[in-house]
């Protein structure tokens, strides 16, 4: 059995990105969202800092849409043989 996928001629849709709501942004995975990080020297005294990842803003660029807040959507058809 072989498969051939390929979009459908004029189906394209943007729409808002699922993941973000349309923001562009979604939670730092690091901080939780809470901008702050934990850390813990040598002699095991601990200390919140600015989270490195998010700069301390508690979020970050959403990856599924690049930030755009939205994504293009389209039909796919799928044929056996």
């Amino acid at each position: 059995e072989h498969e051939v996928t390929t979009k459908v001629p004029h189906s394209e849709e943007v729409k808002t990105c699922h993941v973000c709501h349309g923001s562009g942004t979604v939670s730092c995975d690091r901080c939780g969202g809470s901008g702050s990080c934990t850390e813990t020297d040598n002699d095991g005294n601990s200390r919140s800092v600015t989270c490195h990842s998010c700069n301390g803003s508690g979020r970050k660029t959403d990856p599924t849409c690049e930030g755009s807040g939205k994504l293009l959507w389209y039909k796919m058809l799928i044929a056996y043989f």
